[in-house]
């Protein structure tokens, strides 16, 4: 073979193994681009519809193919609840796949990954103003996460703060919708109930709350209900100034009327009677409010078997087998069937001035205890001594038999002496009789004026306003009046007598130097009382034109009080 052909055939070789090399070269490269995984989400790049997003294709929760050690998976957050890949990789309660922000079983606003107790709606605990909660949760909106027995659910949609407490102790829709207004004034109407935006209070809407003949709906008398503990469903109402429009029937006038006052109320019962002062463009008038629902009809009145022990006693008074005797009166409370004043020397300890203590004679129909605990009063003696005395007593009474008797009494004086004994308390002469007609058995004009009433006490110009309550006495003329007519603020019951002139067409009032305690905020206070007026059977009116009010200090006021029958 020649030189040429050999060199021929040594070129065709090389030309063949550069192909080969170069066709190699290229199906590696091939290789390599289709098994590359650019953006590390496991998906390689030849099948990746976004090779550079590491987010696509989307994939399950469950999915766990992704490289942990690509920078661009490690970087993208995946399932958008802004922590990244690689964040929620090295946390394991989360999943780079999974909006765990999105789980909230008892949607109280934490997910259930961070939640202590992930299906209960009120673990944690959240500040009062708290907004994160999901409304649309049937566990959250069941729940009642203040404690107040009004649902979340139900403050959410009264507009009140179901993370803090107005705690009333009782089912507050009992004040709810609409219900049954009974004003001392006007009569019945109709108010809609609706719970307010502050805590304790609600508001009662609507024309007829104080039955006035209102034709607009957008009369609103808020109420702030104050319980008198923590686990009371009772308390206190108070109505601060208020005015509102009444809109008359046919829609043309408005009148304008300013309201306050204070009550009580029974939260488990449904009802509450306001006290209120309201300012009319005649005037002020003074009036009650019952609030209670519409199929309630109030309380029937039980007829009281113990009015037959009001009235005048002696008393037998035994201690270590020596017997005295002394005077009572028993005098029936108002607000009470049981409850009873007990005044007079009862003990005779030679007491000249009028003192008072509180008397319970137990409910059972055939008679009971009678309980007299820690009553203290102050005996002042003709010499001018005073002597503080503590009483404790207890004993039996029955209406069928007509008697009262303390079976045994312990008497304490401020310097630590004790007596201990008996006392039964005998009808005197003409108890019981009917003090309507006096000794000539003519009818007193008089005992038209037994009742209650409002006061309007006039201290140098200045109005302010009581009650009081006239009681006839045994003769015609003698009242006992009681209550607090000069508004002085006396919690205890402060009692003085009367004396109405027997004249037919009416004549002076007397009161000469009445004292009595006055109790205000756990301080008694002594007054004496000195006042004259005139009255009229025939014109219903009673007035103390002068009076004068001293205290223990001598310090002096005068002015007068007008009694306006309720």
């Amino acid at each position: 073979m020649t030189n040429l052909s050999r060199l021929g055939l040594l070129l065709l070789a090389m030309t063949s193994m550069l192909i080969m090399t170069t066709s190699c070269e290229e199906d590696a490269e091939r290789f390599l681009s289709e098994a590359k995984d650019t953006d590390g989400d496991g998906v390689l790049d030849s099948a990746d519809e976004a090779p550079n997003d590491p987010c696509l294709p989307l994939q399950q929760m469950a999915y766990t193919g992704f490289n942990v050690f690509n920078a661009s998976w490690a970087g993208a957050d995946c399932d958008g609840d802004g922590v990244t890949n690689g964040a929620e990789f090295e946390d394991k309660r989360r999943n780079p796949y999974l909006d765990e922000n999105m789980q909230d079983a008892d949607g109280d606003g934490v997910a259930d990954f961070m939640d202590p107790e992930p299906n209960d709606p009120c673990v944690p605990l959240q500040e009062p103003g708290y907004l994160a909660f999901n409304s649309e949760n049937e566990l959250w909106g069941a729940a009642d996460c203040d404690g107040d027995l009004v649902s979340n659910i139900d403050e959410f949609i009264n507009g009140t703060d179901p993370y803090l407490a107005c705690n009333l102790n009782f089912d507050q829709s009992n004040f709810l919708g609409e219900l049954r207004t009974i004003d001392s004034i006007n009569g019945e109407g109709i108010t809609l109930g609706e719970i307010g935006t502050d805590c304790g209070v609600y508001v009662f809407n609507g024309g007829g709350i104080f039955n006035q003949g209102c034709f607009n709906d957008d009369v609103a008398i808020p109420f702030l209900f104050t319980p008198n503990d923590t686990d009371s469903s009772e308390g206190t109402i108070t109505v601060d100034l208020t005015t509102y429009e009444c809109l008359s029937e046919d829609g043309t006038e408005t009148t304008q009327f300013t309201v306050s006052g204070n009550g009580t109320y029974q939260g488990e019962l449904g009802r509450l009677e306001l006290n209120y002062i309201m300012t009319t463009p005649d005037g002020e008038i003074e009036g009650t409010l019952n609030i209670r629902s519409l199929d309630d009809e109030g309380d029937e009145e039980e007829e009281c078997t113990l009015d037959s022990f009001e009235g005048e006693y002696n008393t037998i008074i035994t201690i270590d087998g020596n017997e005295d005797f002394g005077n009572a009166l028993l005098t029936q409370q108002e607000d009470g069937c049981n409850d009873f004043v007990l005044s007079g020397d009862f003990l005779n300890l030679g007491c000249g001035n009028d003192f008072e203590i509180n008397v319970f004679l137990g409910a059972e129909e055939d008679g009971s205890e009678i309980i007299i605990e820690d009553a203290s009063f102050t005996c002042t003696l003709e010499s001018g001594e005073n002597i503080e005395y503590t009483f404790n007593a207890f004993g039996e009474y029955s209406p069928a038999e007509g008697f009262l008797q303390l079976n045994e009494f312990t008497l304490s004086d401020s310097n630590g002496n004790t007596s201990n004994g008996e006392i039964f308390f005998e009808f005197s002469n003409g108890n019981g009789e009917d003090g309507g007609e006096d000794e000539e058995g003519d009818d007193c004009a008089q005992n038209s004026f037994e009742g209650t009433y409002n006061t309007i006490v006039n201290t140098n110009g200045t109005e302010r306003f009581g009650n009081a309550s006239f009681t006839a006495g045994e003769g015609c003329g003698d009242f006992l009046l009681s209550g607090d007519f000069l508004n002085l603020g006396c919690g205890n019951t402060v009692e003085i007598e009367v004396f109405l002139g027997a004249e037919e067409d009416g004549a002076e009032i007397i009161i000469e130097n009445a004292s009595f305690t006055c109790t205000v905020d756990g301080t008694d206070t002594e007054y004496t009382f000195t006042a004259f007026g005139s009255y009229s059977p025939a014109e219903g009116f009673i007035e103390l034109s002068e009076y004068t009010l001293t205290d223990a200090g001598g310090n002096q006021t005068t002015g007068s009080v007008f009694f306006e029958s309720l």
